[in-house]
């Protein structure tokens, strides 16, 4: 049997557009350990696949990547007025972009990366599409290559045994730019709480973590670090002439 194609010859695309999204909702999946997967140490709950990995293809990664895009502004529930009368819904509400898959607390704007065999990607934000603009898959890969930007050239993985992993560069550690395991959560309130601790490189340093080295950023003023920091009045001058470019 020949499955249908859509009007630019794609039968995936078809599929797409022929599956109705009460039947996606009610018959949906959730595949927490993907197929392919080497193995999954955990105790006596370890999981080793039989099966050979399916990477995405490159449509494929394109829908993912427009399915998870902006949607529109995220309202957080905060109140209009704090407690002297004054309001306080004001310009930050208007800059808290909406996603298909928007943060815990709904009140944060959520950024995404993208890691396959090929590297680690960073979504930048892209403008919304026109009404009119055609749901097809050259439109869905030419804006998935502009959202891409790559950030590594290999996968950013934790390694076996660590607790964390934390961004590198130029010989110091970004713990602020991470992966955190979410079993830590109630550990890192209470050093928060309990403890008053305010850098959190003195809550990381309590576990073992697995460092990503970024390299320095070429550029025609010289040498940048991808993780720029300005806290203070040198770094704003220095932060100026890369913005003079």
């Amino acid at each position: 049997m020949t499955r249908p194609t859509d009007s630019n010859g794609h039968p995936g695309i078809a599929d797409v557009r022929a599956r109705s999204l009460i039947e996606t909702m009610w018959g949906r999946r959730t595949h927490r350990v993907s197929s392919g997967v080497p193995k999954v140490a955990a105790g006596s709950m370890t999981y080793v696949s039989e099966s050979e990995p399916q990477p995405l293809g490159e449509l494929e990664e394109a829908l993912l990547i427009a399915a998870t895009g902006c949607t529109g502004l995220t309202m957080p529930d905060r109140p209009f007025a704090d407690d002297e009368g004054n309001p306080v819904m004001a310009k930050p509400n208007l800059t808290m972009d909406g996603r298909t898959a928007g943060s815990p607390d709904n009140a944060q704007g959520t950024h995404f990366f993208l890691i396959n065999d090929s590297g680690t990607y960073f979504l930048r934000k892209l403008p919304s599409l026109e009404s009119g603009d055609p749901f097809d898959p050259g439109l869905l890969l030419s804006r998935a290559a502009e959202a891409k930007v790559k950030i590594l050239d290999h996968r950013l993985d934790v390694a076996e045994g660590a607790d964390m992993a934390c961004a590198a560069s130029d010989g110091r550690d970004h713990p602020v730019f991470g992966l955190w395991p979410l079993r830590l959560r109630h550990e890192l309130r209470h050093a928060m709480v309990a403890e008053g601790i305010r850098k959190v490189d003195l809550w990381t340093a309590r576990y073992r973590m697995t460092r990503v080295d970024f390299p320095l950023v070429e550029t025609p003023a010289g040498p940048l670090d991808p993780f720029f920091n300005t806290n203070r009045p040198e770094d704003l001058a220095e932060a100026k002439r890369f913005a003079a470019m």
